[in-house]
């Protein structure tokens, strides 16, 4: 069944026409091509019955009591609507049947015809995977020049906040978010929040203050660092799939699928074909997520590079710090354009009114976590 069985079974249950029906299957094929970009072939089977052989196969199972609990009303409803099931996945198999992703049509009245037919088909499929080139697995560094302007650049790093204002100001935040949090989760609404900034911006002491206003039961804390190799034996947004909040919980990620864009792309971890294309699978995922009811708020932290370099040496200093400076950081500052241009970029191209980004001036770090507490509040208000 798959992806396909619940867009089959609708035709052939629902006596009129579910909205969106096209838009369904037309996600199908993106999530096909992702699939197919990241290397893997899509191989899709309707194994076919007639109505007698239809009838005859659930009957057999019924009789058995060991696969009786197989057999259940649904699949009755779906049998006597034999041409009507018919009907529809014929208009679901040409809709979808595009490009390598090609539908194979097995006649499944004899089992072991059908099994050897399953078989040779998935051979051939295999060797014509393997006669193709490999996936590119990476590509050249790409170190675009930094911008001239934009949110990053004209943002105003100048910006304070006193600790009394801090004080009362994060209190009032924390005490709505939590607020906003149980409504959330008595909608049985899911939350996403995602943490992403320049090296040392401070995205560890934002979060903790977030989570102050959240229910510890119902949130998760994300950390996001380079791909096991579980996770790369996977298309790349698999790693961040499996860990979408379920209804009703909050995850925040600290580091996000925009690593894709960022790093990767200014390290050469991944082909530039792969970095571009991210950004529209980045748009969908975002997409599914916003459809499945989840609010989705992403935060950008900046700093300047004499902050930055001022919070190394003092991490460098301090002997309980020493483990947050490593050398990828120097590595990452030696290309502070590049990331500042992939940074700019990435904000304008995939910041949208359900899935927006909030750029926080991180310069002072009490201003920066009242911020954050309170562009939180503001999109949550909004969105319930």
């Amino acid at each position: 069944g798959a992806w396909y069985e619940r867009e089959i079974a609708e035709r052939v249950l629902q006596s009129k026409a579910a909205p969106g029906r096209k838009r369904s299957l037309a996600r199908i094929r993106r999530f096909e091509q992702i699939l197919e970009r990241d290397g893997f072939d899509v191989v899709k089977f309707w194994l076919h019955l007639d109505a007698a052989d239809q009838k005859r196969r659930l009957a057999q199972l019924e009789d058995d009591e060991e696969t009786a609990w197989r057999v259940t009303d649904r699949d009755h409803r779906l049998r006597k609507r034999h041409a009507r099931l018919c009907k529809a996945a014929e208009r679901v198999i040409a809709t979808t049947d595009v490009g390598g992703r090609s539908w194979q049509i097995i006649p499944a009245a004899e089992r072991k015809p059908r099994d050897l037919e399953i078989a040779r088909r998935l051979i051939a499929a295999i060797e014509f995977r393997l006669s193709r080139p490999a996936h590119p697995p990476a590509g050249p560094p790409d170190h675009p020049p930094a911008p001239r302007s934009g949110p990053l650049v004209d943002l105003d790093l100048d910006q304070s906040l006193d600790r009394d204002e801090y004080q009362e100001r994060r209190k009032r935040a924390t005490g709505t978010l939590a607020t906003l949090a149980r409504r959330l989760h008595g909608e049985g609404r899911g939350l996403v929040m995602a943490f992403e900034g320049t090296d040392a911006a401070g995205k560890g002491g934002a979060i903790r203050r977030v989570l102050r206003g959240l229910d510890p039961r119902d949130t998760r804390l994300v950390s996001v660092g380079a791909p096991s190799e579980d996770e790369r034996a996977h298309p790349w947004l698999w790693r961040f799939w499996t860990k979408v909040p379920s209804a009703g919980s909050v995850t925040i990620f600290d580091r996000t699928w925009y690593g894709r864009v960022l790093v990767e792309r200014v390290e050469g971890f991944c082909a530039p074909e792969d970095w571009e294309r991210a950004f529209e699978e980045i748009a969908a995922f975002e997409r599914e997520l916003g459809r499945a009811g989840i609010v989705v708020m992403k935060f950008w932290l900046q700093l300047s590079p004499e902050e930055q370099l001022r919070r190394f040496q003092a991490r460098r200093r301090t002997p309980y710090k020493q483990y947050k400076l490593t050398e990828d950081d120097w590595r990452n500052r030696e290309k502070w354009d590049a990331y500042l241009a992939c940074a700019t970029e990435m904000i304008a191209r995939t910041g949208t009114e359900d899935a927006p980004w909030f750029v926080v001036p991180a310069e002072d770090k009490r201003l920066a976590r009242v911020r954050v507490l309170e562009a939180a509040v503001d999109h949550l208000s909004r969105q319930l």
